[in-house]
């Protein structure tokens, strides 16, 4: 389904947010993954860095995620 760019709001993920985005995390995942996908997880990653986790929203959904990392 293609979406009019004006129907997605992108914005830093909140603690609102999580339990989409690990639903949506586990809707996508592949069965060879190794990297674990919890609430844990989630939650030092806003701690280390709150910007980091953006967040896809239609009509007030979460439908896609990105981790912007810099080194």
């Amino acid at each position: 389904m293609a979406l009019e760019h004006t129907d997605v709001e992108v914005g830093i993920a909140d603690e609102r947010d999580v339990e989409e985005v690990l639903g949506l995390w586990g809707a996508a995942r592949y069965r060879y993954s190794s990297t674990p996908d919890t609430l844990a997880v989630i939650r030092r990653l806003r701690e280390r860095d709150p910007e980091a986790l953006l967040v896809a929203r239609h009509r007030g959904r979460v439908v896609g995620t990105l981790i912007a990392a810099w080194r």
